[in-house]
């Protein structure tokens, strides 16, 4: 009878000062909700259902970040993201240079939205001594003496143990360090299995992460190898947690040049993140540039769009003959390119077609991340 009632208590808070922190206790599989045999009945279903009820009279949506480049936010609390790319491609070196914004509040672009935020990092692939290196290079970059251990900034190196110890070994790290984000090196390592196309391990996985995520209001970056023929996350755990984050980044290197763009922001502007870098001769992170560079076909595109802003600035409408003649002037076509250009361009939404108006539509440039310009520093 003890053990069973034993089932029917809640789980006790991590956090509260009497609990007794026993391993059993703090890595249940379900974290901080009741037992599900406790879910019997109506009342106690009733009573969990009130807990997740979204009540905009007491709720005020405000999605909070740790970092922004541009007014644009990254790491979004209450998320786990991704850093995605092939062996080679980056990948740690990114890390170093977010955890370095962090520290140091504004680097390479990225800015911290208050100072003071603290990292831990838990390492599952690397051995303890490129661990202790990604360290060293993170002190470089903050101007600190390489055996300096900062207080921001705690690593972990799990690669020794077992899917089962490295879970539990995470959740014990966030109860002690109560850190502003999470980076584990190697979200695979966690499968019990080893196989990233298990479904029920995967699931589980990702199901560790979200309570994670929403237990201690953090966000959670991970990284995971892509596909090798293509840009996709590898099997269904890839597929699982494609699914289920809110920013997706992509490391690639071509030559000597690493390139990182984030392709998928849930909460923001997709591909609003881009830079370039590379190592100088001490194996630091370098910025090259943060502009994407366009193809011969884009750039088309983009001095097209520019010739309609400036026929068309903002609050401005114009008859199609009217546009024709100015859009001719500004872009140096003949009538014939025109009329292709104006149906294309209202076709994919640009221009937009009330009665016998146009009119430029400014709000696809925020969706699309195609800059806007000012009509009067146009020629």
């Amino acid at each position: 009878m003890e053990n069973r009632k034993n089932l029917k208590e809640e789980i006790h808070d991590a956090n509260d000062q009497h609990h007794e922190n026993e391993l059993d206790d703090i890595f249940s599989p379900n974290l901080f909700k009741k037992d599900l045999d406790q879910l019997t009945n109506r009342q106690d279903l009733s009573q969990m259902l009130k807990s997740r009820l979204i009540d905009l009279s007491k709720d005020k949506p405000k999605i909070e970040y740790l970092l922004t480049r541009n007014g644009i936010g990254c790491l979004s609390k209450g998320d786990f993201q991704i850093i995605k790319g092939r062996k080679k491609s980056g990948k740690s070196t990114f890390i170093t240079i977010l955890v370095t914004a962090l520290i140091k509040d504004n680097f390479m672009g990225f800015k911290a939205v208050k100072s003071g935020l603290s990292i831990l990092y838990l390492d599952t692939e690397q051995n303890p001594c490129n661990t202790a290196i990604m360290k060293q290079k993170v002190n470089e970059m903050c101007g600190k003496d390489t055996s300096f251990n900062h207080p921001q900034f705690t690593a972990y190196n799990l690669r020794g143990d077992n899917p089962t110890i490295r879970r539990k070994l995470i959740s014990q790290a966030v109860l002690e360090g109560k850190p502003d984000l999470v980076v584990i090196d190697g979200i695979k390592d966690l499968l019990e299995s080893g196989d990233i196309n298990n479904a029920s391990d995967s699931n589980s996985v990702v199901q560790f992460l979200m309570e994670l995520t929403l237990k201690y209001n953090l966000p959670i970056l991970t990284v995971i190898h892509q596909n090798k023929g293509d840009t996709e996350l590898r099997g269904h755990l890839g597929a699982e947690i494609g699914n289920k984050m809110s920013e997706e980044w992509q490391l690639t290197k071509i030559n000597d040049v690493f390139t990182v763009k984030q392709v998928e922001n849930r909460n923001e502007q997709s591909d609003a993140f881009y830079l370039r870098f590379q190592l100088d001769n001490n194996k630091l992170p370098v910025l090259i540039d943060d502009k994407p560079q366009l193809s011969k076909v884009d750039e088309t595109k983009q001095k097209k769009i520019n010739a309609f802003q400036k026929c068309l600035p903002q609050g401005i409408a114009k008859r199609n003959k009217d546009l024709s003649n100015d859009y001719c002037k500004a872009y140096g076509c003949d009538i014939k390119t025109t009329e292709k250009d104006l149906n294309h361009f209202k076709t994919s939404g640009y221009l937009i077609h009330q009665g016998s108006l146009y009119r430029f539509n400014y709000d696809k440039l925020s969706t699309e991340n195609s800059p806007s310009v000012d009509p009067t520093t146009l020629p």
